[in-house]
């Protein structure tokens, strides 16, 4: 599993910079992305600061790791969270 979170990104701003994975990283070499399973996250909201949503930010990344035993919590988080397959297409957080 890869979970990609910039700082300071906001998951539509994260999803707008998609392009430039395969250019920057070496994409095709990732098991996990030819798994389809590397998640886009809104880090901005979740993981990149302190606070209090360190327990919705564990309950995301169980999700991503355990789809099937955390099913509540990726409809809970549905719109924070988005898969992206190999060739970057975008698909439902909730749909695994």
């Amino acid at each position: 599993m890869v979970m990609i979170k910039p700082c300071g990104f906001t998951l539509e701003r994260t999803l707008d910079e998609l392009a430039l994975l395969p250019r920057v990283l070496p994409w095709a070499t990732y098991r996990a992305v030819a798994q389809g399973r590397v998640y886009i996250a809104d880090g901005n909201a979740f993981f990149n600061r302190p606070g209090p949503r360190i327990v919705e930010s564990l309950e995301i990344l169980a999700a991503c790791a355990h789809p099937a035993l955390f099913a509540d919590a990726r409809r809970a988080h549905a719109r924070s969270v988005v898969r992206i397959d190999a060739e970057l297409r975008r698909h439902a957080f909730e749909d695994e």
